[in-house]
């Protein structure tokens, strides 16, 4: 796959910025109990997204993209409509 599983968006190229090259993300956090070495608990991720995702569980970390992608939605609505 050459998304990030977190964001969805492209994962870098070698040339890309540091944090949005790519690595090895634990779907359950090992701090949560997930397996070190699994195949089913690791995934790619863009390195940003996956040290600002912490120790968040799966459900967690969808939730808080859902609310942030909801808050820039509705900021650039009344941006658009001069409302502050």
């Amino acid at each position: 796959m050459n998304n990030c599983w977190i964001c969805l968006l492209p994962l870098g190229n070698p040339h890309s910025p540091d944090d949005l090259q790519k690595s090895k993300d634990h779907v359950v956090p090992r701090a949560n109990g997930g397996a070190v070495i699994k195949e089913g608990n690791i995934r790619w991720a863009h390195r940003w997204c996956n040290s600002s995702r912490g120790h968040a569980t799966v459900t967690e970390t969808m939730r808080n993209i859902f609310r942030d992608r909801m808050l820039i939605a509705y900021g650039n609505f009344f941006k658009k409509k001069g409302i502050k």
